[in-house]
């Protein structure tokens, strides 16, 4: 092969890797907030501009920022749109004073309200969440309204998940990207 063939060959192979890097972001899941979906250790390839071309959907599964430390990442699924009235009542979640159909969910998933959350610094690169002082984002029963450029997420399994009922709502700007390929 000659030198002119080996550059081409290689700058195409450099841009590929830069476009991959670019679009694609490779994470492995820990925690099991999301189980049985989306388990412990999972790895998997997250888009991250899907979003820059077409607006998110209700059931996507995303990679979030915390707003208030942004090195702690979390996966939820997208439930509540800006503008829209979220409720959890009687177990269940409520868009707009509609049962939201969950068919991604286990048979006898429950979805109770809990208590909010904040990051505790423990060192430079550690932290822990620590229960907010009896504070709730969401009550039983009581509709809330999703501020702009915010959504409303929840995990799969309800029951060990860190999301916005403990958590807060999620700015559009704080979506790194959805969950796209499991490798």
């Amino acid at each position: 092969m000659n030198k002119k063939k080996e550059i081409i060959i290689s700058s195409i192979i450099i841009l590929i890797c830069v476009v991959f890097i670019a679009l694609f972001k490779r994470v492995e899941i820990n925690g099991n907030g999301m189980a049985p979906n989306y388990n412990e250790n999972d790895k998997w390839i997250i888009n991250k501009l899907k979003y820059s071309f077409v607006n998110p959907k209700r059931g996507d599964v995303v990679m979030v920022k915390y707003h208030e430390e942004q090195e702690f990442k979390y996966i939820s699924r997208i439930i509540g749109f800006p503008g829209e009235k979220i409720m959890i009542k009687l177990n269940k979640v409520f868009v707009n004073n509609i049962e939201l159909d969950e068919s991604y969910l286990p048979v006898g998933t429950l979805t109770k309200t809990v208590n909010s959350v904040k990051m505790k610094k423990i060192n430079e690169s550690e932290g822990k969440l620590v229960e907010a002082e009896d504070n709730k984002i969401i009550n039983e029963g009581v509709e809330v309204l999703i501020p702009t450029n915010e959504y409303f997420v929840l995990g799969d399994n309800r029951e060990h998940s860190y999301d916005s009922r403990s958590l807060g709502f999620v700015n559009e700007k704080d979506i790194i990207g959805t969950f796209f390929l499991k490798y």
